[in-house]
C-alpha cells in the first residue's frame, strides 16, 4: 500500500503502542503511552522500558530478555496476559499486554500493544464488593424468574433468616415462603411490573421459617435488568420489631385516651351524683311517710352504686386518690392466701413461687389487694373445668430497650406474674383487655371493670399490667411495679370516723356548677353555718374583701378562668394566713395531686359525699 501514513495512525489508536530494541531501550511510544504512563514522549525514548513496570518485575526484566534471546524460549512473547504498570507518580495499575517479535536489520526487537485495564478492574471490584455487601446484607434479597417464580439467587441473610440451604431454596418460589399468597394471588402482584405499568411494587406480608415460625416483612420488587426470561428483584426487610413496637405504641395512647375519656366521664357524673344523693338526703330527712322515706332510700342506694361505678373508672384512668403504703408483695399474697384459695375453688392447683429476698414498693395497699384478686378472679373465670393457677413474685430491672417496650423509667421492679391453664385469649381480644366494660363473656353474663381497674392502678402507680396469651394455651398476666427506694408517702385524709359537733361558722363556697353549689349551701344552712356564694375564682375573691368574718374556704378544684382551687386558697392565705380550706372535686387525680403538696389546714373532700362526710370534716376542720 502507498500513501499510508502509519505514524499518524500510530498517534490515532486509543492503546499504548511501544517498541524495543534487544536491550530493552525504547525506541517508538505513541501518544497513547504518554496519556496511560504520564510520561512525555521524550523522557521515554532511549531509556529501559523496565521504568514502566512495578520494581519487583523491572530487576528482572533484563534477564526475561536476554535468556529469550539465548534460548528463543517465550513465555510472554507472542501472546497476551494481564500484568501491572508504573505510572510516572509511582502509582501500579492493571493493563494487558501483548507482544510480538520482529527483526530489522538482523536485529531483533519488540513491540508492545498496552491496554488501560483500571476502569474494568474497579467496576468489577466495586460489583464484588457490592455483590458481598448484598449478600451478607441482613435484609432478604432474591431474585427470581416471572415465568415458572423459582429463585435464581438468594443472599446469605435469606437463608439466615428461613433457615433454608441455597440448594433447597432454588427448588423454591416466593409462594412457598408467603403463607398469605398462593401462586394466582402472587402473579396479580408482579403483573403490573411486567407490563412495565410501574417501576416497583411494594407492599407488606409474613414470611414463613423452615421452622414453621413466621414473621412480619415489608417487600419491594423491582424488573431485574433485561433479559430472558424475565426476572425480578425482590427486597425485603424484617419488619415484626417495628411493628411490635408501633403496635405498642398505638395501643399506649389508645388506653391513655379511654382513660382521659372515662376519666373525664367520672367527673361529670360525679358533679351529678353530688346534686342527687345530696338532694336524697334533705328529702329523706323531710319525709314523714314510712313509704316514701323507703322509696328515697332505694333511690339513694342506686345514687350510691353509681358513685362506685365512678370510682371504678377513676381507678383505670389512674385517678383514684391513694394512700401508699410500703409494702412487700409477698405478705400481701400471704395475707390473701385464704381469700384466694376460696376463689380458685378445689378443682383448680393453686401454687405460689416468692423470691425470698423480694424489694418493697409503695401503693395503696387497699388497690393492691383488689388488684390481686381481680387477676386471680379473671383467672378462675377462664377455667370453668379447673386447670391450674400459679402466682409468683420476683424482683426485675428493665434495661432501657426492655423499658421502651413496656412504656416504663428504666430501673428496678417488683413483679407479680399469674399464670393459668385457662382458655387464654385471641390477639383480637388481647388488643382491648384492659379497656372499661370489655368483657370476652356473653352479654348475659357479669362484665364489669375488674381488668381495667387493676391496669389503671399499675399505671397509677408508677407500673405496668402485660398479658401474654394464646387461644387454648392459657393467659400469663405481668404486673409490674417500681421498687420503693423513698421515704414513706403521707397521704391527706379528708374524712374523720368520729367528729365532734361542728361549730357554726362563716363558710365562703366557691363552685362554678350552680346545682352543686346551691345543693352544698342547703346541706351547709341545714348543719347551721352561714354560707356566702361565688361562681368563680374573681367573685370569690370580691366576697372575701366585703366579707371579713370568713371562718373557712369551701372551693371546688377546678373552675373557669385562669384561677383553680388551690390558687384561690393561695390567694386568699395571703390575705388571711390561718384561713382554714376545704378542696372538693370529682376528678380524684385533682386531690391526689394535691394532697402531697403538704399545705398546711387543707383538706380534701371527694365528689360525691353524703352529708354525714362533710359534717364529720366540718368538725375536723373547725376543731382544729
Amino acid at each position: 500500500m502507498t500513501g499510508v501514513d502509519y505514524a499518524e495512525i500510530l498517534e490515532q489508536v486509543g492503546v499504548a503502542v511501544i517498541s524495543i530494541d534487544r536491550n530493552g531501550l525504547i525506541q517508538l511510544v505513541n501518544q497513547a503511552t504518554s496519556s496511560i504512563f504520564g510520561y512525555a514522549t521524550e523522557d521515554m525514548l532511549g531509556r529501559n522500558v523496565s521504568m514502566l513496570m512495578p520494581e519487583h518485575i523491572a530487576v528482572r526484566h533484563d534477564d526475561y530478555l536476554r535468556h529469550h534471546q539465548r534460548t528463543g524460549q517465550t513465555r510472554i512473547i507472542g501472546t497476551g496476559r494481564e500484568v501491572h504498570g508504573r505510572r510516572a507518580d509511582g502509582t501500579v495499575f492493571p493493563l494487558h499486554l501483548s507482544i510480538g517479535r520482529h527483526d530489522s536489520n538482523g536485529q531483533p526487537g519488540f513491540t508492545g500493544i498496552i491496554h488501560d485495564l483500571s476502569d474494568q478492574v474497579q467496576t468489577h471490584d466495586r460489583a464484588l464488593r457490592f455483590g458481598r455487601i448484598i449478600d451478607e446484607s441482613s435484609n432478604e434479597i432474591y431474585v427470581f424468574r416471572t415465568d415458572d417464580l423459582k429463585f435464581t439467587l438468594v443472599n446469605q441473610g435469606a437463608l439466615a433468616n428461613l433457615g433454608y440451604r441455597l440448594e433447597e431454596m432454588l427448588n423454591m418460589t416466593p409462594v412457598d415462603i408467603k403463607p398469605e399468597y398462593d401462586e394466582d394471588a402472587f402473579s396479580q402482584i408482579i403483573a403490573p411490573l411486567i407490563r412495565g405499568e410501574c417501576p416497583r411494587v411494594e407492599f407488606e406480608c409474613t414470611h414463613l421459617r423452615q421452622d414453621g415460625s413466621v414473621y412480619e416483612t415489608d417487600v419491594v420488587l423491582h424488573l431485574a435488568d433485561p433479559g430472558s426470561p424475565v426476572e425480578i428483584v425482590a427486597i425485603i426487610q424484617d419488619c415484626t420489631e417495628r411493628n411490635r413496637m408501633r403496635r405498642a405504641i398505638l395501643q399506649s395512647q389508645r388506653m391513655e385516651f379511654i382513660a382521659q375519656m372515662s376519666g373525664g366521664i367520672a367527673h361529670d357524673f360525679n358533679n351529678l351524683l353530688t346534686v342527687i344523693t345530696g338532694n336524697l338526703e334533705l328529702l329523706e330527712m323531710s319525709a314523714q311517710d314510712a313509704e316514701q322515706r323507703e322509696l328515697l332510700k332505694e333511690a339513694a342506694e342506686a345514687s350510691t352504686r353509681g358513685a362506685d361505678l365512678t370510682s371504678r373508672l377513676q381507678s383505670f384512668a389512674g385517678q383514684h386518690v391513694s394512700n401508699p403504703t410500703r409494702l412487700n408483695l409477698n405478705h400481701v399474697v400471704l395475707d390473701l392466701s385464704e381469700m384466694l384459695d376460696s376463689i380458685v375453688g378445689k378443682d383448680v392447683l393453686f401454687r405460689t413461687i416468692m423470691s425470698p429476698e423480694l424489694w418493697s414498693i409503695c401503693v395503696d395497699q387497699s388497690q393492691m389487694d383488689s388488684a390481686l384478686i381481680n387477676l386471680v378472679l379473671n383467672a378462675r373465670e377462664a377455667m370453668p373445668d379447673g386447670g391450674s393457677l400459679m402466682v409468683e413474685t420476683v424482683n426485675c430491672s428493665l434495661t432501657a430497650a426492655q423499658s421502651r417496650d413496656l412504656n416504663l423509667p428504666p430501673g428496678d421492679y417488683v413483679q407479680l406474674s399469674l399464670s393459668d391453664s385457662g382458655q387464654g385469649i385471641s390477639q383480637e381480644h388481647l388488643e382491648s383487655i384492659f379497656e372499661p366494660f370489655f368483657s370476652t363473656k356473653s352479654r348475659s353474663e357479669n362484665q364489669g371493670l375488674g381488668l381495667s381497674m387493676v391496669y389503671g392502678f399499675a399505671r397509677q402507680s408508677g407500673g405496668t399490667l402485660r398479658v401474654d396469651s394464646e387461644l387454648g394455651q392459657g393467659s400469663r398476666f405481668t404486673l409490674l411495679l417500681p421498687r420503693d427506694s423513698s421515704q414513706q408517702i403521707a397521704a391527706v385524709n379528708g374524712t374523720c370516723k368520729h367528729a365532734e359537733p361542728s361549730e357554726r361558722a362563716v363558710i365562703l363556697l366557691v363552685d362554678d356548677e350552680e346545682s352543686v353549689r346551691r345543693l352544698t349551701a342547703r346541706r351547709l344552712l341545714y348543719l347551721g353555718h352561714t354560707v356566702i356564694e361565688a361562681g368563680n375564682a374573681a367573685e370569690a375573691l370580691a366576697a372575701h374583701e366585703s366579707h371579713p368574718g370568713i371562718d373557712m374556704l369551701l372551693t371546688d378544684m377546678v373552675m373557669p378562668g385562669n384561677m383553680s382551687g388551690m390558687d384561690l386558697s393561695c390567694a386568699l392565705r395571703a390575705r388571711q394566713p390561718d384561713l382554714p380550706v376545704v378542696i372538693s372535686s370529682g376528678h380524684s387525680e385533682e386531690l391526689s395531686q394535691t394532697a402531697i403538696s403538704d399545705h398546711h389546714a387543707l383538706y380534701l373532700l371527694g365528689k360525691p359525699y353524703s352529708m354525714g362526710e362533710l359534717e364529720n370534716l366540718l368538725s375536723r376542720v373547725l376543731h382544729r
